[in-house]
């Protein structure tokens, strides 16, 4: 047999932990009923929520290019073209080696002797010099 001193104790206790579930289940009703009146569903609200992150996130990125540099607006996925410092590469005009593991090891293969598609043909060297 409980005391009625235990009685409200346990409904103060079971009150203060329904009360915030019910809270959230009218706050999810609200926010569906704003869906339904708009006619959306739930994921057309959450694709229009993350468009609207990326186009916030892109006009960010701009605004910080812009005060960077002077050059017309890039596509951020492009890569940029950093200047070479002194001493940083060799001094071999061609491009940099490739890292050790890459190509399989393979030689590069023999020349045709033909220019690859698109690429000016060239005379064949003449030793010049030596007639």
């Amino acid at each position: 047999v409980t005391s009625p001193e235990a009685t409200v104790v346990l409904l103060y206790v079971v009150s203060g932990l329904l009360l915030p579930l019910v809270g959230l289940v009218w706050q999810l009703l609200g926010f569906h009923a704003m869906l339904v009146s708009k006619g959306q569903t739930t994921f057309d609200f959450i694709l229009l929520t993350q468009k609207k992150q990326q186009d916030l996130a892109r006009q960010r990125r701009m605004q910080a290019n812009a005060g960077r540099s002077n050059e017309a607006e890039e596509c951020p996925c492009t890569p940029r073209k950093t200047p070479r410092s002194p001493g940083a590469h060799s001094s071999s005009p061609r491009s940099p080696a490739k890292p050790a593991g890459r190509g399989g090891g393979k030689p590069p293969a023999a020349s045709t002797g033909t220019a690859p598609v698109g690429a000016p043909a060239t005379a064949p060297a003449t030793d010049e010099a030596a007639t």
